[in-house]
This record gives structure tokens, C-alpha cells and sequence, in this order.
């Protein structure tokens, strides 16, 4: 998937939403879990339930951990263009500084999410 910073961002405000969205749910669905009487003499009722709590909380934590990471690379991708602004107006004459900025952490995050920033 190839992104821009910018929609990167607008896509982290989107997931936040769906995140709050998502962790009311979950905290709604664990209230009824826990109160849940089991109807079936089994409790498969009960195991339903519980299979569609711990799928819910699931989902909730991707969509948190895919929000951390985008969060995480936006946030480093904003202090390297603060550096790199900060270091070029410290120059003196002409002569352009060089620095060598550090992105592996940055591009290990990148790759495992498969995000390419264009």
C-alpha cells in the first residue's frame, strides 16, 4: 500500500473514531457476557457469547494497534522534517549539512504493515 504522510493522518483520525466506537462495544458486550445466565444446560449459549466477546475484543485490538503504529510512524516522520529544518537553517553559508537521520525503527514498522510512503 503506498500513502502519503497527510492521509496517513486522516486515516489515524478515522480509526480513532472507529476505535472509541469499537471499545464502547466491547465494554457494552462484557457487561452482558458477565451478567449472561446460560440458558443451555451446557453453557453453548454461554461459549457463543463468549467466542463473539473475545472476537469483538480482537478486532478492537487491531484496530488500536494499527492506530499506534500509523501514530508512531506519522510522529517520526514529523520530528525528522523538524530536524531537517532546524539543522538546514543552522548552516552557515552556502555549505549544505549533511546529518544521517536513523529510520529503521520507522521503515520495521512500515514493512509489516506493508505501507510504502510515497
Amino acid at each position: 500500500m503506498e500513502i502519503s504522510i497527510s492521509k496517513m493522518k486522516i486515516v489515524i483520525e478515522e480509526l480513532q473514531v472507529v476505535e472509541m466506537a469499537y471499545k464502547k462495544q466491547v465494554s457494552a458486550f462484557e457487561r452482558i457476557f458477565h451478567e449472561y445466565q446460560s440458558l443451555d444446560q451446557e453453557g453453548n449459549d454461554r461459549n457463543t457469547l463468549k467466542k463473539i466477546f473475545e472476537d469483538l475484543y480482537d478486532e478492537y485490538l487491531s484496530i488500536k494497534r494499527l492506530k499506534e503504529a500509523l501514530t508512531e510512524i506519522v510522529r517520526f516522520y514529523d520530528n525528522a522534517e523538524r530536524n531537517i529544518i532546524k539543522w538546514s537553517s543552522n548552516t552557515f553559508g552556502n555549505s549544505p549539512v549533511l546529518k544521517k537521520i536513523d529510520i529503521k525503527l520507522a521503515q520495521k514498522i512500515l514493512d509489516k504493515h506493508n505501507i510504502k510512503i510515497i
